[in-house]
């Protein structure tokens, strides 16, 4: 019998074939079947390819595969948890629903009995009301014809495509929680716990909080590797890819370098709506690079390198991801300047 893991897998794959199969039908949906077949893709992805034939959307409710394509993309956005901090902590944000206004009230008091049409006293509440908008995040990953037709190609796609996917959901997630965010400086490379302390400090929280230590991959890389006085690793919970500081789970992301943010995630509501694949092998790709293209103040943008689909024999995978989320209450502490762990930090 196969685990829920292994059907996550299973999904997740089936989806990365269906994507190949639409850039290798070269802009002619009608043709996605035959393709289908000619690689042995399973039933799940045939289903979806006849569906693409008879001129429906995969997420159209009147697809006759809508159900087979639900199951795979939900493979594959459960797979983001691995490799995105949106999606890692949305598992402990409130449910919402996008374009759907929600309100929030709560509150506790001593309980004791009281008379019909008697108000009960509340010692705390805390209410919230907004609307989850939906935000749009795009993954995209583009391979050459020769490459898409090696049946290698599917787990480079897999992968690529679900880390670009969940890349740019975190874009937009830590830019919007760091305009949104409580701030205080840090202390210092070699002030973790103390700085810890103080976003606790700054931050409500009671047993219903569900805290989140979210950080650039290069801060977990050096707590990873911090010794103590005697040699000995300082965070043995930390690894590269996140793990556990002062007993919270850390999440790592591509989206901080030298902030850190104190997350809960109980005071954000979330939600995880449809992915929609595209596909083309016409147009230009901008390969930007951020590191190498900025522009000095006052000029104009510096233009990347421009790569045309058509005349590199190339194919680019898109997926649309739409999600939401919104701040029910103060939910995040930014440490900024957080150089933790740098060169010159003395052992503790």
């Amino acid at each position: 019998m196969r685990t829920e893991l292994d059907l996550t897998a299973v999904d997740r794959g089936n989806f990365a074939v269906l994507a190949r199969c639409m850039a290798l039908n070269k802009g002619h949906p009608e043709t996605t079947l035959a393709v289908a077949k000619s690689i042995g893709a399973g039933q799940y992805v045939l289903n979806c390819a006849k569906a693409l034939v008879s001129g429906h959307g995969l997420s159209d409710p009147n697809s006759e595969a809508l159900g087979e394509y639900q199951e795979m993309a939900g493979g594959f956005v459960a797979a983001l948890a691995e490799v995105g901090a949106f999606d890692a902590i949305l598992v402990d944000m409130r449910p919402g629903t996008l374009h759907t206004s929600f309100s929030l009230l709560a509150g506790h008091g001593a309980a004791s009995e009281h008379g019909e049409g008697i108000a009960a006293p509340v010692t705390r509440m805390i209410a919230s009301s907004g609307a989850l908008d939906a935000r749009k995040a795009t993954g995209l990953v583009a391979l050459s014809l020769d490459l898409l037709r090696r049946s290698t190609s599917t787990n480079l796609i897999e992968q690529s495509l679900r880390i670009s996917v969940a890349r740019a959901t975190d874009q937009i997630f830590i830019s919007e929680l760091l305009d949104a965010a409580t701030t205080i400086a840090s202390f210092g490379p070699d002030a973790v716990y103390a700085d810890i302390r103080r976003a606790l400090l700054a931050l409500p929280s009671d047993k219903a909080s569900r805290l989140y230590i979210v950080m650039g991959t290069d801060t977990a890389k050096r707590l990873a590797t911090m010794e103590d006085s005697t040699g000995a690793l300082r965070f043995p919970g930390m690894t590269p890819y996140g793990g556990t500081l002062a007993g919270l789970p850390v999440v790592t992301t591509g989206e901080l370098s030298d902030s850190v943010l104190l997350i809960d995630a109980a005071g954000l509501a979330g939600v995880s709506d449809e992915i929609a694949l595209r596909t083309s092998t016409a147009g230009t790709l901008d390969m930007t690079d951020p590191t190498t293209t900025k522009a000095v103040p006052g000029s104009n943008p510096v233009a990347g390198t421009h790569v045309s689909l058509f005349q590199t024999n190339s194919a680019a995978i898109m997926a649309d991801r739409w999600f939401g989320f919104a701040p029910l209450r103060a939910c995040c502490v930014e440490i900024f300047d957080a150089l933790w762990g740098m060169e010159g930090s003395p052992p503790a």
